[in-house]
């Protein structure tokens, strides 16, 4: 067992070799013809968020206090109370059965464009509601700190405008806050989808990975957990992780000069 094992290994890594799932398909290959169908719906997901929650975020420390505020904070809190797995049932009882303006599951690659187009709407509203609750809340928080911060009070003094207050300064130095939130929320989004591509019969990822640990017989299901396939979604979630936390450095490198000039110094 061991031996094969370190044969495994050093497959991958000499010849990249991610092995033969048992249904006698190279697991490599199989993985890119997943892969585009998990990625398209998460990256179209995370501009969607990402730039509604800080919009929102920023009109709601605007108008503090205010109606636009108030009733900003009331939308963050529905939806914030709301899974993806909820949602996903939600909107396909309401915009696909009972509405019919949409697909109640995803096409075939064979169907019209504009079917597979209309397919990725419900998903990526059901993925994208509470990322925007959590990041509108954090841009919201964060903005709000930095307008009634000291050094904006001595720029107001300097009469710079409203909107070089918030774009240059303001949101400039939230956004050191706000990007790790965004990015760890796309690694939980992409967690999440597991749930939406399984009940949307997407095949992405979720499915591939679920027909690697259980297999029908009969009236039920039983586990038979395909090796190779579970290593290679593992490894890509592992990875993925990884790379998203290098992310996260270079990105608070590049917006706080901070820490630049801290290690210019230790550099001295």
């Amino acid at each position: 067992m061991l031996a094969s094992y370190f044969k495994y290994i050093s497959g991958i890594i000499t010849k990249w070799d991610w092995g033969i799932s048992t249904s006698k398909e190279p697991v490599w290959e199989t993985f890119l013809l997943k892969i585009p169908y998990t990625l398209r719906i998460n990256l179209l997901a995370l501009v969607i968020y990402t730039t509604l929650g800080v919009l929102l975020g920023i009109i709601a420390a605007i108008n503090k206090n205010k109606l636009i505020d108030n009733f900003i904070s009331g939308i963050i809190m529905l939806f914030s109370s709301m899974h993806s797995l909820i949602l996903i049932f939600l909107l396909m009882v309401v915009f696909g059965y009972s509405l019919g303006w949409l697909p109640t599951i995803y096409p075939a690659d064979t169907a019209p464009i504009n079917a597979i187009r209309l397919a990725y709407v419900i998903p990526i509203i059901a993925l994208s509601l509470l990322p925007i609750a959590e990041i509108t809340r954090m841009t919201r928080g964060e903005l709000t700190e930095a307008l009634d911060s000291q050094y904006m009070l001595l720029a107001r003094i300097k009469g710079l405008k409203k909107r070089q207050l918030i774009v240059k300064h303001g949101l400039r130095n939230s956004m050191i806050s706000i990007m790790p939130v965004i990015i760890t929320t796309f690694v939980s989004v992409m967690m999440n989808s597991f749930f939406v591509e399984r009940v949307y019969a997407i095949p992405g990822l979720a499915n591939w990975f679920l027909k690697s640990l259980v297999v029908p017989h009969l009236d039920t299901y039983v586990l038979k957990i395909d090796p190779f396939v579970v290593v290679m979604i593992c490894a890509f979630y592992s990875a993925l992780s990884l790379v998203f936390s290098l992310i996260i450095d270079i990105l608070t490198c590049i917006i706080d000069p901070r820490i630049r000039v801290g290690s210019k110094r230790l550099n001295i």
